[in-house]
Order: C-alpha cells, then structure tokens, then sequence
C-alpha cells in the first residue's frame, strides 16, 4: 500500500515538524499545502522532504483540502492537521483493510487533549482519515469538514481502526480561531439551516466561547437526532446538563444524566456532574459516594483536582 500524507497549514513553524515526522515513515508522498505562511513553515517543509504548494486562503478549509487532495499521487491518503500527530502504529497491519475493494475509508481515534496541565484529560471521538485517493471523494463544509458522506455516496465502506491520531489544538483555543471557526460554520448554517452537523459543532463552539443561551438553543434542537451518533447525542446532553447546572437548574440538569452514556470517558463525566449537583443540594453523603465511583475516577474528562477539593469539603462536614 502507498500512501500520500496531505497537511494544510498556515505559520504553524512550532508544531509542524512533530506532524510531519509522525507520519514520514508511513507515507512514500508528504503534500503540504500552505496558505498564507509568513514565518519559514514552508521552508521548514521543504528541507524535510515535503511537496510545498501554495493557495489562497477563501475562508474554507474544504477547498484547502480538496486542493491537497489534487496534488495526492498514491493510492490511499491520510489527512493530518499541524497540532496533530499519528500515534505509533505498524500500518501494515491494516493492510488488509486497505487491500479490500469494499473500503474507501477508515475511521481512526482522535484523541484530543483539554488541559495542558494534565494530559490524562481527554475526550475521543472517530473520525474518516483515512481514504482512497478517488476522484468521487471530496471534503465538504467549510469548517469542521468531513470527507464521509462522499465515501458513502459513492457506494463505499467505512471501517473503524484503532489507529489514533493525537490532537492539541484544543490546548490553545484563542479567542481568534474560535471567531473564525464561529464566522465560517455561521456562514455554513445560512447556506444549510437545518443540517443538524453544523448545528452541533457551532453548538460546541457557542459553549467553548461562554455563549451559553445560543449553545442551550442549538442543543435543544439537535437532541436525541437520528443524525448525530450516540456519542454525539451524549454530549449534547453532557452540555445542556452543565448549563442547567450553572443556572442552579438542578432537576433539570440531572433530567440529561439518567441513562448510561456507551463511551466511559463520558460516563465518567455524567457522574461527576451529578455529583456536583448534589453538592449544591448539599446532599454530601450522595456526592462523596458519586466521586467515589470507578468509572468517574477513570474518566479523561473528569478534572481530579476537584475530586481532591471535594475530598477536603467533606472532611470538614461528614
């Protein structure tokens, strides 16, 4: 199997090398699309042995990475972005998948850190990265892009691995690429107003910038969609649950929590909340037995210093 690795970036001199290196010994064709560079990124690329084109950046990452994708000559292709590396892996091991006419996509972990105190915190999700290099599969949407839909469309099978992809971007969320990410997936919805998709990632981006009343809005009306997986579902619940729980709501906000979540990372973090809801009742023999619980204690998403502050609360009152 030959595989081309396609990597869109913009003054990203710090973290591309770390991209770039995880995925060299994988690919036989590393294509880096720059848009706009004004530190040495592109130079960085080329004396790394990287394929170095250029395009205009129009507010759209789907047409950055369709461009990529053009530029791609093997038979497979693997996206990466600059704040992310591939994770060690023998690829060789998926050759079958890769070798099966039936495939056109692969599905691999993203495994995105949250707290650049603790990297034992993270959430993952399954995302397509993996492709044929077919003419018929496309990226769409201009933030949040997804080249899925295309691979279906087109009679396709996709195949979850455990390949996984490592993500840090989510430990500098600036202000800047948040209104960026809000502008274009804003401009999306205008363009598509009841896709469920966008709503639920300006959903996200609307509670990551503290606009709590346009995130509760947009979770309201994508909860429990055919649409979104069960995964998504959760977190959509996970978030409406803290909103209640931020405006003293809390029937309401253990309304979200009472099923078992599939993911265990997001149970964990269903428990935890519910503990914090019974610390404001005041219900402190119920909260010390939640934060005592297994599956929060093992939880990326679950904050343990907290845990540890709760332990001292109770100290003093139980």
């Amino acid at each position: 199997m030959e595989i081309s690795a396609i990597i869109i970036g913009k003054d990203n001199s710090e973290t591309i090398l770390d991209t770039l290196f995880s995925v060299q010994p994988f690919c036989k064709q590393i294509v880096y699309v720059d848009t706009g560079s004004e530190d040495n990124t592109p130079t960085l690329m080329t004396q790394n042995n990287a394929e170095v084109y250029f395009h205009k950046w129009n507010d759209d990452f789907s047409e950055a990475r369709n461009f990529a994708i053009s530029m791609a000559r093997q038979d497979w292709i693997l996206s990466i972005d600059t704040d992310e590396i591939l994770s060690e892996v023998n690829l060789e091991d998926y050759s079958h998948l890769f070798e099966d006419p039936k495939i056109g996509g692969i599905n691999v972990i993203l495994k995105n850190y949250i707290n650049p105190d603790d990297f034992s915190q993270f959430t993952t999700h399954r995302f397509t990265r993996i492709f044929r290099n077919n003419p018929a599969f496309k990226f769409s949407g201009r933030v949040h892009e997804q080249i899925r839909n295309s691979i279906e469309n087109a009679g396709f099978e996709i195949i979850d691995t455990d390949i996984t992809i490592e993500h840090f971007g989510y430990l500098d969320s600036s202000p800047e690429k948040q209104e960026r990410n809000h502008k274009l997936l804003e401009s999306d919805l205008q363009e598509n107003s009841q896709d469920v998709f966008l709503k639920y990632h300006l959903a996200n981006t609307e509670f990551s910038m503290n606009n709590l009343q346009d995130a509760f809005k947009l979770y309201s009306e994508i909860i429990d969609s055919n649409q979104l997986t069960n995964t998504q579902n959760d977190l959509c619940k996970l978030r409406l649950a803290q909103i209640h729980l931020s405006r003293n709501e809390f029937n309401l906000a253990e309304s979200y929590l009472t099923n078992v979540m599939e993911n265990s990372d997001y149970d964990g973090f269903r428990l935890f909340i519910l503990a914090a809801i019974k610390m404001n009742q005041q219900k402190f023999e119920e909260a010390r037995e939640l934060y005592k619980n297994p599956i929060l204690l093992d939880s990326s998403m679950v904050d343990k210093s907290a845990i540890e502050t709760a332990e001292q609360i109770f100290k003093h009152i139980l």
